[in-house]
C-alpha cells in the first residue's frame, strides 16, 4: 500500500507521531477528517496528524479509501459495519469504536460495498 506524504504542521491539540514525520503508511490510517484546506489524519495508534492538504487531494492520493461524507475519508480495512439510522443520519462504525456519518448521497454506494446483510 502507498504512503501519505505531507509537510510537517503543528496545530491545536494535534501532534505528529514521530519527531520528524514525512510519511504515514496508508494501512496505518483509519480515517481522515477534512477541515477546510486542512485534514486530520487519524492513525490506528490513536494519534492525529494535521496536514495542509484538502480532502479532495487526499482522496486522489488514496484511491482505495471510501469517501463516505463531505468531511470524511475512511480506510475500508477498519470498517466494522453500520450502525443504522440515528435520527435520519446513517453512521459507519469503525474497528476503533469511532462512528463516522454517511451522507445521504453515499448511502447506496456504501451499502453495496458492505456485506449485503447489513444496511444503513
Amino acid at each position: 500500500m502507498s504512503a501519505l506524504t505531507y509537510p510537517r504542521q503543528t496545530g491545536q491539540g494535534v501532534s505528529p507521531a514521530t519527531p520528524d514525520p514525512s510519511a504515514i503508511a496508508a494501512d496505518l490510517i483509519v480515517r481522515i477528517e477534512g477541515r477546510s484546506n486542512y485534514a486530520i489524519v487519524h492513525t490506528k495508534d490513536g494519534k492525529a496528524h494535521l496536514i495542509a492538504k484538502g480532502l479532495s487531494v487526499l482522496e486522489k492520493q488514496l484511491p482505495t479509501f471510501w469517501r463516505v461524507h463531505k468531511s470524511h475519508l475512511v480506510n475500508p480495512h477498519y470498517v466494522a459495519g453500520s450502525v443504522g439510522s440515528v435520527r435520519f443520519n446513517a453512521l459507519l462504525r469503525l474497528t476503533t469504536g469511532f462512528s463516522v456519518p454517511v451522507s445521504r448521497r453515499q448511502r447506496a454506494a456504501i451499502c453495496a460495498k458492505l456485506n449485503p446483510l447489513s444496511f444503513l
